[in-house]
C-alpha cells in the first residue's frame, strides 16, 4: 500500500479547534531560494490510471494528496490538524460524528467546495461500480455504517451512514462507536461532483477535465514519463505550497545514478550494500536516516494445505534466524521483530518472542507428515516489485528460503511479481506464502490489529480473535481497549496466521540545497509532503 501517517485520537466529545497559520517552511543556510525550491522525485511505483485517491489506494498515480483537499492531515509528530474540517465532535452515543467544512474553499474552476463533495467522496466510493480498492478503512476501520450492504449493491448509495444537512455539515454515523474515527479521516479527500457527474470516474485519467482543491495542481501529466505540479492560485484553505514545482518521475530509473547526477533531489530507500557505499563516500552527509512504524513478515493462507495445519506455521515460525536476518543480511537497515506491533507503537508488547529453535521446528514439521520436508508441497515465497522495498524484501526472502531448506529440508522459491498481482492474491486468499510488510495508516493500535480480522487480505478467521479487537475497537476507555489489544496480540501469537519478522530502518540521500527533509517516520510518496504544506 502507499502510506500515510495519522495519530489515534480519543476525541469523545471535544471539539477540535482551526490551528493557527505558521511561517513557510524555513530553508538551510546553503538551501536554494524559496522562488528555486523545485523538488524533482524518482519514481516510486508502477504508474496509475488515476489521479484520484477517491478512486483508488493502490492504483493512483503520486500526487493526489496534494491536489485534493482532505478533512484534516497530520504534521510530522502525526499530530491530527483541521484542513476542510474545521471543527467535529460525537454525539452521546458515541456513533455520529459532525465535521464543520471551513467556508470559502472552491475548486480550480471557481465552483465552491462544499459538504456535498466530501458526500459525494463517500458514496462514490462505495458505489459497486467504482470497485474502490481500500475498503478496509471506511469498512472496517471506520465502521461506516451500511457501507458493507452499499458496497455490495444490496441498499442504495443514499443509505450509506454519510449525510450534508447543509452546506458545510458532515455527518458520518459509525455502526459501532470507533473513537479512532477523526485520525483515518484523513483518508476523505473532496471529489467534484459537478465534474464526476459529467464525466465519470474517467475525469481523473488526464488532465483534460480535472479540477483541484488542494495547495497544488497537476499542470503536466506526460504519461510513462513524468508528472508536476505547481502551486494553486485558487487555493484558499490553510496548507501551504512551499516548492514552486514538484515532478515525479515516472518512467523507472536507477534513483542512485540520478541522484548523483542532479537529477533528482531524493533517492528511493537504500539497501543494505547501497548504504554502506553511500556512508563511505563522499555523500555520506547527505544520507538521512528515518524510523519507520512498519513491519514485516510472512503469512499463511491458512485455508489451504500446508499452511491450514498450525503445526506447519509454528515450524515456519521457529525455523528463521531474525537475529541474523535483520543484523547480517539487512544490516543497519532492520531490526528483529516478533509481533504485528514494532518497538514504539502504542500497544507494543516486549514479552512476546519468539526463540530460533531449529529442533522444535523439525518435530512440529515431522508430527504434521513432512519430515525433513519429504512432501511438503512447491510453494514460492512471493514477493511485489516495489522500487522502494525491493531493496530489502528480495534479500530478506532469499535469507528466509535458506532458512527453510537448512533447517526443514523444504524447498521453497522467491516470485517476485507486481504489486497490484499481489494485493489481488491477498484479497482474494489464494496465494500460499507473501513476504509483505504493512504501514500505518494512522498511529494507533487498530490500524495494525484490524488487519487480521476475518475478512480482510490475509486467509484466515479466528472468532475469538475478531471478537476481542472489535470490542477494542469501540472502546472509549483506553485501559479498557489497552488490555483487549494486548489479548489479540498473544493470540495472533499463538496462533501463528503469520511470522513477524523485522522492522525496516528507512535511509535515502537528500539534496541539501532543498528544504530539509521531512521527519515523518516513513516517508512515503506524496504523503511525506504534508510534512511541509502543514508549516
Amino acid at each position: 500500500m502507499k502510506n500515510k501517517a495519522v495519530l489515534f485520537l480519543v476525541l469523545a466529545a471535544i471539539i477540535v479547534p482551526l490551528r493557527p497559520a505558521v511561517a513557510a517552511t524555513k530553508l538551510p543556510p546553503n538551501a536554494a531560494p524559496q522562488a528555486q525550491q523545485i523538488l524533482r522525485l524518482p519514481n516510486t511505483g508502477p504508474e496509475g490510471p488515476y489521479l484520484d485517491e477517491t478512486l483508488t489506494i493502490y492504483n493512483r498515480q503520486d500526487g493526489t494528496d496534494l491536489i485534493q483537499e482532505p478533512l484534516v492531515v497530520t504534521d510530522a509528530r502525526g499530530n491530527v490538524f483541521p484542513t476542510a474540517a474545521t471543527s467535529w465532535s460525537v454525539s452521546p452515543d458515541k456513533l455520529t460524528w459532525t465535521f464543520h467544512i471551513r467556508k470559502g474553499l472552491v475548486w480550480s474552476d471557481g465552483v465552491p467546495l462544499t459538504a456535498k463533495d466530501y458526500l459525494f467522496s463517500f458514496r462514490n466510493q462505495a458505489s459497486p461500480k467504482t470497485a474502490y480498492d481500500f475498503t478496509f478503512i471506511t469498512e472496517a476501520v471506520q465502521d461506516v455504517k451500511n457501507w458493507a450492504a452499499v458496497n455490495t449493491g444490496k441498499m442504495p448509495l443514499t443509505a450509506l451512514g454519510v449525510a450534508a444537512p447543509d452546506l458545510y455539515t458532515l455527518t458520518i454515523t459509525t455502526a459501532a462507536p470507533r473513537p479512532q474515527l477523526p485520525a483515518t479521516i484523513a483518508y476523505v479527500w473532496a471529489e467534484p461532483e459537478h465534474v464526476v457527474s459529467k464525466y465519470g470516474n474517467n475525469w481523473a485519467t488526464s488532465l483534460t477535465h480535472m479540477v483541484f482543491s488542494g495547495p497544488y495542481i497537476a499542470s503536466s501529466w506526460q504519461k510513462g514519463v513524468s508528472i508536476t505540479l505547481t502551486p494553486n492560485s485558487t487555493y484558499h484553505g490553510v496548507r501551504k505550497a512551499p516548492f514552486s514545482k514538484i515532478t515525479w518521475a515516472i518512467a523507472a530509473g536507477n534513483g542512485m545514478a540520478q541522484f548523483q547526477t542532479g537529477q533528482v533531489d531524493q533517492t528511493p530507500y537504500l539497501g543494505a550494500g547501497q548504504l554502506q557505499a553511500a556512508l563511505h563516500s563522499s555523500q555520506s552527509k547527505d544520507v538521512v536516516t528515518q524510523s519507520a512504524f512498519d513491519v514485516w513478515y510472512l503469512t499463511y493462507n491458512t485455508y489451504t494445505k500446508p499452511f491450514s495445519d498450525l503445526r506447519v506455521r509454528q515450524a515456519f515460525n521457529l525455523a528463521v534466524d531474525r537475529q541474523t536476518l535483520a543484523n547480517d543480511v539487512l544490516k543497519n537497515i532492520a531490526i528483529p521483530n516478533y509481533t504485528l506491533l514494532m518497538p514504539g507503537y502504542p500497544g507494543y508488547d516486549k514479552s512476546i518472542k519468539v526463540p530460533y529453535s531449529v529442533k522444535q521446528a523439525q518435530q512440529l514439521l515431522a508430527a504434521a507428515g513432512y519430515a525433513g520436508g519429504k512432501g511438503f508441497p512447491s510453494i514460492n515465497i512471493y514477493v511485489r516489485n516495489s522500487p522502494g522495498e525491493i531493496g530489502f524484501s528480495v534479500p530478506a526472502a532469499e535469507y528466509i528460503q535458506s532458512q527453510l531448506k537448512t533447517n526443514l529440508g523444504v524447498n521453497v522459491g522467491v516470485k517476485v511479481l507486481e504489486q497490484k498481482v499481489v494485493t489481488a492474491d491477498l484479497n482474494q486468499h489464494t496465494a500460499p506464502l507473501v513476504l509483505i510488510g504493512y504501514n500505518y495508516d494512522y498511529v494507533g493500535t487498530s490500524n495494525f490489529m484490524d488487519l487480521f480480522v476475518t475478512g480482510g487480505r490475509h486467509a484466515w478467521s479466528n472468532k475469538q480473535y475478531d471478537q476481542t479487537v472489535a470490542a477494542a475497537d469501540s472502546s472509549f476507555d483506553a485501559n479498557s481497549s489497552k488490555a483487549l489489544y494486548a489479548k489479540a496480540q498473544h493470540i495472533l501469537a499463538d496462533q501463528v496466521p503469520a511470522s513477524f519478522l523485522f522492522t525496516p530502518v528507512y535511509h535515502f540521500l537528500w539534496n541539501p540545497k532543498i528544504a530539509n527533509p521531512p521527519t515523518l517516520p516513513q516517508l512515503t510518496d506524496d504523503w511525506m509532503l504534508n510534512s511541509y504544506v502543514m508549516k
